[in-house]
C-alpha cells in the first residue's frame, strides 16, 4: 500500500460516519447511525463513494450507506460528508456477504450496484454481484420487491446478469433495461451520476448499461456455501 492510501485508510477510521466489523451498529440502523427515521439506501462496492454523496444531497429524505472492503477509497466520500456536514449518509467496511448480519430483514429499501468487477474467470462467477449467490444475500436484508440499480460497462457481466435473472422466473422483476443509457432520452437524472470509472469508460466511446429491477423473495432461499472472507478481500 502506498503512503497516500496508508495515511487515507489510518484517518479514515478516525473520521465520523465510518463504520466496519467491529463497530458497526448490529441492525437498526435508522435509530444508531442517523437522526431520522428514514428509507435506507445501500451502495455496493461504493468505492470512492460518488453515489451516496450525490444521491444523499439530492435525496434528504433518505439514509445512504456506502459498502466496500477498501476503506480508503472511502475517504474521499467521507470528507465531503464530514464537511459538508450531511446527516443522512454513512459508510461501512465490510464484505457484501456479510451485510445480513448487520442489516435486520426488510430494513434496507434499495441497493445500487455500480461498476462491480466483473470477475473474468467463470470460475469466480459467484462473486459477481448479480450472481443467484448474491441476490440469495439481498434477500436476507432488502425489503420484498425491493430495488436494485445496475449499472456496468462490461458485456460478460451483462450478459451474465440476464442469464442468471432468467433462470429467478417471477423473482427478478426487470422495470427498466438499456444497453446505452447516455443515448437513452427516458433515463432519469440520477442514472446519470458518473462515477470516476464511469468518466473514463465514456471518454473511450464505451456504451454504460443500467438495469432497475424489483428482487422478491423465492420461497425456498439456496445461497449455498458462504464466500471466504479471504477470498473476498484480495
Amino acid at each position: 500500500m502506498g503512503r497516500k492510501k496508508l495515511q487515507r485508510y489510518q484517518e479514515v477510521k478516525t473520521l465520523e460516519n465510518y463504520y466496519d466489523l467491529l463497530t458497526a451498529p448490529k441492525k437498526n440502523w435508522n435509530e444508531w447511525a442517523f437522526k431520522k427515521q428514514q428509507t435506507i439506501v445501500l451502495e455496493l462496492g461504493c468505492g470512492y463513494g460518488e453515489y451516496v454523496v450525490n444521491m444523499a444531497r439530492r435525496y434528504p429524505e433518505k439514509n445512504f450507506v456506502g459498502v466496500d472492503v477498501k476503506a480508503e477509497r472511502m475517504y474521499i466520500g467521507l470528507r465531503d460528508v464530514n464537511q459538508s456536514g450531511m446527516e443522512n449518509a454513512s459508510f461501512l467496511r465490510a464484505p457484501i456477504q456479510f451485510l445480513p448480519d448487520f442489516f435486520s430483514e426488510g430494513e434496507v429499501d434499495e441497493l445500487w450496484i455500480t461498476f462491480p468487477d466483473p470477475f473474468f474467470k467463470d470460475k469466480k462467477h459467484r462473486r459477481r454481484l448479480t450472481s443467484a449467490y448474491f441476490l440469495g444475500v439481498y434477500r436476507k436484508f432488502l425489503k420484498n420487491g425491493g430495488i436494485i440499480n445496475f449499472k456496468t460497462d462490461s458485456d460478460l457481466l451483462w450478459e451474465y446478469t440476464e442469464e442468471v435473472f432468467a433462470k429467478q422466473g417471477e423473482s427478478v422483476e426487470i422495470l427498466y433495461k438499456t444497453d446505452d443509457l447516455y443515448n437513452d432520452e427516458s433515463a432519469h437524472e440520477e442514472w446519470l451520476i458518473p462515477t470516476r470509472y464511469e468518466k473514463k469508460f465514456r471518454e473511450i466511446g464505451v456504451p454504460i448499461k443500467f438495469m432497475k429491477f424489483r428482487l422478491w423473495k423465492l420461497e425456498v432461499e439456496e445461497i449455498g456455501k458462504p464466500l471466504d472472507i479471504n477470498e473476498c478481500l484480495d
